[in-house]
């Protein structure tokens, strides 16, 4: 009980400070529009509906265009130039740090269920999987994973913060406060051109806050719960002058799994920790250092702001994290779930002076993607750096439109090295070998342009071009993006893209390089391959979007995209030599190809003045095609002798391949939110979130061959919810809970059942 004490005096204390904290009036009578324009949407949700009115009224518009105004928050992520979301010429969702408060999401990846395309799944308590559009669990039947998100990029104010060991990204170790979040970018649709490698399925872009206005503002929340949660977070910004300001922000997270055993593959059932056992019998592979841990996680960040001019201004920001969570990251062979560690810390610099646009930033610490793995050594030491410099040259006067055009130069360097912790490892003699042996380097250097050009004021044109020099593999990727964007008036905006993007290389799939000794006289061996062809996809896409009434607003999209030249870990040499077996395994690109079909629809209703209502929903089909039937075609097996022989996948026969679908993509998903408050001070948020029946597959040994597995879950609502009571106009006390309908399944084959998690907290904002 006694660690808890701090986190309850905080609880308390925040209490305090908000409920001694002035509330805040206006005299609208006696404002310019300009003041009155210049009050924050934070200080627009905490007003009474009858001064929203009085706002709107001395403004002279009405509470309706107020919330045209809610709906349409400006966005830069999509076309790199500042936009309101209806003008963005690309499949564009804001998540705003109003719906963050309204929610009462936990997580930055909860929020993303708030998003229409997005499938979000939990591993355990507050980790997630998380995909834009799907393409997930490609190619079927591998390691887990690949079924991580390896084709979206994420950011944090434009810093890349991609795994780069396996792809994906590490959730926990993002040093970012809920209540720092400004809002929420998201790009759903192939974006490389603008944003460089892995920016296949879309782009997220968390942006944080600046000290925008003059003196102290002060944002926090803290939360308990069930399955010992303790969640909490805090900003303080300062703009202590007309040119400088300053920043400070920190956050923690605990919570333990909603169970204590595991699933285990041998047997097919969930076991305690300390009885799991791999496919193979070793037991080395299987154990758990906290089988109640879901994550563990703190961070803080602090900031320099000064803007001495229009044209001029730059920022440093820099923080640390240290982060554990239980998940499906990199599986052991027995279970899918390991504790993987980040500790990692960053600076970032930006600068914005007279068209130039740069920014130069940098990642260090280690990572452990699997802590109690003997076998391979997954820990390493981390290094990433980035810097990016961009122009804008404006061509307005050439009397032909207006036409801007953005030459851009970047490179990226990422050094993974786990020479320090292999050498630790004294086990199994000579087969003490890491996922990399050593330091390895990943180096990319990028030009790109991008022109946008409206030849009348209601068309837009937008060209994209990039090209990505890699050093793994020796080779120059090219990717591009052509929109067109044609507003019929104010209220309808028609838009059509084509793309292309492509995914970088991972250290994993470029330099693996160890030896797993996975039972007596059994060796297996994974190696990766520098040659491989990079994962590429196409994207046709056309869109609407319309403000139908001043009560509703309607965005559909619909897609298509072809992805080729996926790689797999699939086996390529079998042999037995002095009676002990050696099965190699190699990265290696595949022939299947994925082409999806899909549409998104998303509706934004006000029927009342106190209740907005959004419903969304994705309709898609993924065919692939020259799919493995099933991991087993690799080998063939003599009755007689009990000999296993193998077949390279190049000398495989056509009879081991087959077309289908990826039904590890639920062909329908979606959800709604429901905003209302019923009387002044109280507000209830409701959220839903729906997907179809899913099929996820993995291979597994079954002596003496390897085959394929499958589970598939049942179509699943998972309902959340918030209710709020405003004590002062700077403080809300709430009880909110997620998956309140208990559904006690789970959310991906094998990991936990997810419970429901039922919280009581405090916001407050001053």
């Amino acid at each position: 009980m006694k660690k808890y004490i701090p986190l309850l005096l905080f609880f308390l204390l925040s209490a305090n400070l908000s409920l001694v904290a002035q509330e805040k009036t206006y005299d609208f009578e006696n404002m310019s529009r300009k003041e009155i324009l210049a009050i924050s949407y934070d200080e627009m949700l905490e007003m009474p509906f009858e001064a929203l009115k009085e706002m709107a009224e001395a403004i002279g518009i009405s509470t309706d265009e107020l919330l045209d105004l809610a709906l349409n928050r400006e966005v830069s992520s999509a076309s790199k130039k500042g936009e309101s979301v209806f003008e963005s010429p690309l499949s564009t969702t804001v998540i705003t740090k109003e719906e963050i408060k309204l929610t009462g999401a936990t997580t930055y990846e909860e929020l993303f269920r708030l998003v229409p395309g997005m499938i979000v799944r939990q591993e355990s308590n507050g980790n997630y999987d998380i995909h834009i559009r799907g393409n997930d669990n490609l190619p079927p039947g591998n390691f887990s994973h690949f079924s991580e998100n390896m084709m979206t990029l994420v950011m944090v104010d434009g810093r890349i913060v991609y795994n780069y060991i396996n792809g994906g990204t590490i959730w926990e170790s993002l040093p970012v406060a809920m209540s720092d979040i400004e809002r929420i970018e998201i790009i759903r649709g192939a974006s490389s051109a603008l944003y460089g490698p892995n920016a296949v399925s879309g782009v997220i872009n968390i942006i944080t806050r600046t000290p925008d206005k003059d003196g102290a503002q002060v944002h926090g929340d803290v939360k308990v719960g069930n399955s010992d949660t303790y969640i909490g977070n805090f900003s303080l910004l300062n703009k202590i002058s007309e040119d400088f300001g300053f920043k400070v922000s920190g956050a923690y997270d605990f919570r333990d799994r909603f169970q204590d055993d595991f699933y285990e593959y041998a047997s097919g059932t969930y076991v305690p920790a300390d009885s799991l056992t791999s496919m193979f019998g070793n037991q080395l592979h299987a154990s758990s250092p906290d089988a109640e841990l879901a994550k563990k996680a703190f961070n803080a960040n602090a900031g320099l702001f000064y803007e001495p001019s229009n044209d001029l201004s730059m920022s440093l920001n820099g923080g640390w994290q240290s982060s554990e969570s239980q998940s499906m990251f990199f599986e052991n062979l027995a279970t899918p779930f390991g504790i993987r560690e980040s500790e990692t810390g960053y600076v970032d610099y930006k600068a914005s002076a007279y068209g130039f646009q740069a920014q130069v930033n940098y990642l260090t610490g280690r990572q452990n993607l699997h802590e109690k793995m003997i076998k391979p050594v997954i820990e390493y030491d981390m290094n990433f750096l980035s810097a990016n410099l961009e122009y804008d040259l404006v061509l307005n006067d050439l009397g032909i439109g207006e036409l801007t055009v953005r030459p851009g130069f970047n490179y990226q360097l990422a050094n993974y090295d786990d020479k320090t912790y292999v050498e630790k490892v004294d086990t199994v003699g000579d087969l003490d070998r890491g996922l990399l042996n050593g330091e390895k380097s990943l180096e990319t250097i990028s030009g790109s342009m991008r022109i946008d050009y409206k030849p009348i004021s209601e068309l837009r044109l937008i060209a994209a071009l990039r090209a990505d020099k890699y050093n793994v593999p020796d080779d120059i990727y090219m990717s591009w993006q052509f929109v067109g964007a044609y507003n019929i008036n104010s209220k309808h905006l028609l838009r059509a893209t084509y793309s292309r993007a492509n995914r970088g290389s991972f250290m994993g799939n470029a330099y693996a390089n160890f030896q797993n000794p996975l039972g007596p006289n059994y060796y297996q061996f994974y190696v990766g391959d520098e040659n491989l062809n990079l994962l590429t996809q196409d994207l046709i896409e056309v869109g609407y979007r319309g403000i139908l009434t001043n009560y509703l607003q309607v965005d559909f999209e619909a897609f298509r995209t072809k992805t080729t030249d996926f790689d797999a870990l699939f086996p390529k040499v079998y042999e037995i030599d002095g009676g002990i077996t050696y099965d190699q395994w190699y990265y290696q690109n595949i022939d299947m190809e994925s082409e999806q079909l899909g549409a998104t629809l998303n509706v934004a209703v006000q029927p009342l003045d106190n209740l907005i209502i959004k419903v969304f929903g994705t309709y898609q089909n993924t065919k692939l095609t020259h799919v493995l039937k099933d991991i087993s075609e690799f080998y063939t097996i003599n009755f007689i002798t009990g000999q296993q022989s193998m077949t390279p996948y190049s000398e495989l026969d056509e009879s081991s391949f087959e077309d289908g679908n990826n039904d590890w993509t639920p062909g329908f998903y979606g959800g709604a939110m429901i905003n209302y408050t019923p009387v002044q001070k109280f507000n209830i948020n409701a959220s839903l979130y729906y997907y179809d029946k899913q099929t996820y597959s993995r291979y597994y040994f079954a002596y003496p061959t390897h085959k394929t597995m499958e589970a598939s879950l049942d179509p699943n609502v998972i309902l959340n919810a918030k209710v709020a009571y405003r004590i002062s106009n700077n403080a809300s006390v709430y009880l909110s809970g997620q998956n309140i309908l208990d559904h006690n399944n789970p959310e991906i084959p094998y990991n936990d059942k997810v419970r429901g998690l039922y919280l009581i907290g405090i916001d407050f904002s001053f």
